[in-house]
């Protein structure tokens, strides 16, 4: 039986979905990250609806977090115009920062300056090399430090225009002094910052308190749960929920600008391609996400043109033309001789990829 008593209707408690449905400005403002567990609701994290841009991201080796950093990375260089900075300890990010064209750094020294390596919108300082785990540390902290500086000299402005991950934060818990500053202050000069590290307690109160959005993925162990507890960072029922996550789920707690906690499973969708079938004069042929990805990477085009190349791959359907994509990268300025060579890496002959070329107007402009 429904009433429509207004007394009765005051008595019924209203409960708020469990999962937020994304909203107009999510999909334009936000970055997908992937779905939500219960029910399979695409989740867009929207720095600006935060009350800051800072992420942090806990789980064990193996639990996701990589997977997820390198989408988040890909997705916040193709949707905005910020630029990324990555300290990288054993190389991980190399792969993904040249792909992209940008700058692996690895001739690095106490006495590195941001100016020197920051000239592409990606960048990764590589510490690999460096054998002595202090030294390493250091020059981390170094950098941080330049960041900082570099930070102090930038106008008030809180649309984020730089990401600084730190992958591994646990090898900076020397350092937490400069690290919490970045924290503390960083959303009113644009930057945003994000760490990443296996165990609760390498990730210290500060930094936990200061970021808006934390990614928690499976934990094992009575310390990190007595650590989760403690934070505040979770209600206690998702504490419990941590520890039977599968691989590539997460616990996500979010503060807006509101003051508004909301907890929820997501299961992350990394960035990457399908496989693609090409048609061309006549004839069908199968591209796979693999040599689509090596064929971009490979191209004599900046940063800006791999990232909507990327952009492009990502968000077509399955089948494609040959003109089509051609026009697509004409739109961008690519020259008749990088298109050649990116499709003949695929494996399409060069006669069709000319009187493709051909057949699209105003083709000569290119040339």
């Amino acid at each position: 039986m429904i009433s429509n008593s207004i007394n009765a209707a005051k008595l019924l408690t209203v409960f708020m979905a469990s999962e937020p449905a994304p909203e107009d400005d999510d999909i334009t403002d936000g970055i997908y990250v992937g779905k939500t567990l219960v029910y399979n609701l695409p989740f867009f994290l929207n720095n600006s609806k935060l009350i800051n841009p800072h992420i942090s991201i806990v789980g064990m080796t193996g639990s996701g977090k990589s997977y997820l950093l390198k989408s988040m990375i890909m997705r916040m260089l193709i949707s905005s115009k910020v630029n990324v900075l990555i300290i990288d300890w054993s190389s991980e990010y190399s792969q993904l920062v040249m792909g992209l064209g940008g700058n692996v750094r690895r001739d690095i020294d106490r006495n590195v300056r941001l100016v020197d390596f920051l000239c592409n919108r990606i960048s990764s300082i590589d510490l690999s090399t460096i054998k002595d785990p202090s030294i390493a540390g250091c020059v981390a902290r170094d950098i941080l430090i330049e960041v900082s500086k570099s930070m102090s000299c930038s106008e008030l402005n809180e649309r984020v225009s730089w990401v600084i991950v730190i992958d591994e934060a646990w090898k900076l818990a020397d350092y937490e002094k400069v690290l919490g500053r970045l924290f503390r202050e960083g959303r009113k000069f644009g930057f945003s910052i994000i760490v990443a590290t296996q165990l609760m307690k390498d990730v210290n109160n500060e930094i936990l308190a200061n970021a808006a959005c934390s990614f928690v993925f499976r934990l094992q162990g009575s310390d990190n749960f007595d650590a989760l507890s403690s934070s505040g960072l979770l209600k206690y029922n998702d504490v419990e929920t941590v520890k039977s996550l599968k691989r590539g789920c997460c616990v996500v707690s979010m503060r807006n600008r509101s003051n508004f906690e909301q907890n929820f499973v997501v299961k992350v969708e990394g960035f990457s391609f399908k496989s693609y079938s090409l048609s061309f004069c006549g004839e069908k042929m199968k591209m796979s996400k693999e040599s689509i990805s090596n064929a971009i990477s490979n191209m004599g085009i900046d940063t800006e043109g791999r990232l909507k190349l990327f952009r492009f791959f990502e968000d077509a359907g399955q089948s494609l033309d040959l003109v089509q994509v051609i026009s697509m990268m004409m739109g961008l300025g690519v020259k008749r001789i990088d298109i050649i060579s990116f499709f003949s890496e695929l494996g399409v002959d060069e006669a069709s990829v000319a009187l493709s070329i051909e057949s699209i107007k105003g083709v000569r402009a290119f040339d």
